[in-house]
């Protein structure tokens, strides 16, 4: 008797209908997870190539973009090096900032910063991090807003 009852309730069950669909939204579902696994290692391989960069690379590539002047600041003033031309905190905004940490020497330490004034030059200040800061520039860029993205 409890043969027969099972047997019947195992044969009249649409198994192949629930079957086909679970293994279509599982598939579905792989796929969507195999795609966010590939954006999440894209992200890790392109912080740890920008973890990798040195300084002078950086500066190379900020080059490239388009910041190409060697800026200073001399009191409360950002001075393009190779004009003289000075600017008040108001007429500048940072682009970029970009700190690098001296994990084995603490020499190494620094902030490169990617600058446009309001007039349209666009340049550089490297500062020291931590005990090499220059409390100038510090001061200088506290003031300043960082927008984002170059132009």
């Amino acid at each position: 008797m409890g043969t027969s009852w099972w047997r019947s309730s195992c044969v009249e069950r649409p198994v192949t209908s629930d079957r086909k669909v679970s293994q279509r939204t599982a598939g579905r579902r792989l796929n969507r997870v195999a795609l966010l696994l590939a954006e999440v290692e894209e992200t890790k391989r392109m912080a740890n190539k920008a973890n990798h960069q040195t300084v002078s690379e950086t500066l190379d590539e900020l080059a490239q973009l388009g910041f190409t002047a060697n800026l200073s600041v001399i009191g409360n003033r950002l001075r393009v090096v190779e004009t003289g031309r000075a600017f008040e905190p108001t007429d500048v905004v940072i682009r970029r900032v970009r700190r690098f940490e001296g994990i084995s020497d603490p020499d190494d330490m620094a902030i490169v910063y990617a600058i446009e004034t309001t007039s349209g030059i666009r340049g550089t200040v490297v500062d020291g991090y931590g005990v090499n800061s220059n409390p100038a520039v510090g001061a200088f860029f506290e003031s300043v807003p960082i927008v984002e993205g170059a132009r």
